[in-house]
């Protein structure tokens, strides 16, 4: 906004000023003037050269300095950027190897149960065959298969509740920091934009001063070139 706001000045200020340079050369041809109003007119000519040169060189550093201001806030906002999509990737991962580790612990407990039905009917032909000299045994064995399945099972539920609770804890973790940054990513936004309304508005009162001033000054000059001139003629 501050640059197009120069852009749409500098062409004003510098027609306002060739105006007024003319309308001075106008006044009386050089050929006309003595040697020594025409060295000073020359000087005169001269300084106002160098004064839109100095104003040129400060406008094109105050324009860097809000370039540089721009970029390195830009940076700001694309790190922010960055640390989000890295905390989302972590997030991503965290679930991903949750769910590797519940793979591996379903397929555990799958292999069990099959030795467990496999060891059943091992268990039932044998019976059949001796029922009376190792029915005590095959109970036996049968408890313990069953209070082994029981067992893996209230590990694998208690498993599956920890890693339940730990994929909530780290989505909740991940949404208060994703919050916080986005809170800080608008905080930082709002002074961005605060400070560069701000640094506008100086750069624009500025200009403003310089212009009024430089008016002043070239109407001053002017009087005093017709002054002058009127009393050479008197």
């Amino acid at each position: 906004k501050a640059k197009k706001g120069d852009k749409k000045k500098k062409p004003q200020q510098q027609k306002g000023r060739q105006t007024r340079t003319k309308q001075v050369l106008h006044v009386v041809e050089p050929t006309e003037m003595p040697r020594q109003e025409l060295e000073k007119f020359t000087a005169r000519l001269r300084e106002e050269l160098d004064r839109e040169r100095s104003e040129r060189n400060r406008t094109a550093i105050e324009r860097d300095k809000i370039t540089q201001f721009w970029e390195i806030s830009k940076q700001q906002v694309e790190e922010t950027c960055a640390l989000l999509r890295q905390k989302e990737r972590e997030l991503e991962d965290a679930v991903e190897r949750q769910e590797m580790e519940m793979q591996l612990y379903r397929q555990k407990v799958k292999h069990l149960m099959f030795e467990y039905n496999a060891k059943q009917s091992d268990a039932q032909q044998e019976t059949a065959a001796v029922i009376n000299a190792q029915t005590e045994g095959a109970r036996k064995e049968v408890k313990e298969i069953l209070n082994e399945n029981s067992t893996l099972k209230a590990q694998m539920r208690l498993k599956q509740l920890e890693s339940e609770d730990m994929i909530k804890s780290l989505k909740n973790q991940h949404e208060t920091e994703m919050t916080s940054l986005r809170q800080d990513f608008i905080q930082q936004a709002e002074e961005l934009e605060q400070r560069l309304a701000k640094k506008e508005a100086e750069i624009r009162a500025d200009l403003e001063t310089q212009r009024v001033c430089e008016i002043h000054a070239t109407e001053e000059r002017k009087n005093l070139h017709i002054r002058q001139l009127e009393m050479a003629h008197d």
